[in-house]
């Protein structure tokens, strides 16, 4: 007796139809996926990778917003843990803009207030521009604040970016 005499044509076609209904489908699930971008809402996380994902390279997709600046994890991380005891009024990881609240010492008539813009995805100096002004809380009057004040909260935020970036190496 042969195989095929052996099952019935009805059991032949149960097992077949058992074999094909396992090969399809989408396998199982997970949470996540390679091509999901991160979650923005945390902003101790930047935006995702701008270059887009493998499938994109592959199919040589153009990313859908090129005007999506991408931000260096370490400046983007520094920038937030340096500025937060100001308060911060606006995060944008995807554009690596950062901008705090007004703030000012508790005697004193002036509130400064920082602006970090994030231009590239590397760690360089290049790429972290800050700038700040101050308010008179009387008049309401808003100027610039020092070049001096400028300059020591940016050395502030690249060496809180170097320190990160050594710690996770």
């Amino acid at each position: 007796m042969q195989f095929s005499e052996k099952i019935s044509p009805l059991a032949a076609a149960a097992i077949l139809v058992t074999a094909l209904a396992a090969c399809s489908g989408e396998g199982p699930k997970t949470n996540s996926t390679v091509n999901e971008p991160l979650d923005t809402s945390d902003p101790m996380r930047p935006a995702r990778n701008p270059y887009g994902t493998l499938s994109d390279f592959i199919e040589n997709k153009k990313p859908e917003n090129e005007n999506i600046a991408y931000s260096n994890i370490y400046l983007w991380r520094a920038s937030v843990s340096t500025l937060s005891f100001m308060g911060l009024k606006q995060l944008l990881p995807t554009q690596g803009t950062l901008v705090t609240e007004w703030t000012s010492a508790p005697a004193s008539n002036e509130e400064i207030q920082f602006t970090v813009l994030i231009t590239g995805p590397e760690l360089l100096s290049e790429n972290l521009n800050i700038s700040g002004s101050k308010r008179i809380k009387a008049s309401g009057t808003t100027s610039a604040v020092s070049q001096a004040l400028t300059t020591n909260m940016k050395d502030a935020i690249l060496l809180r970016a170097r320190e990160l970036r050594n710690a996770s190496l």
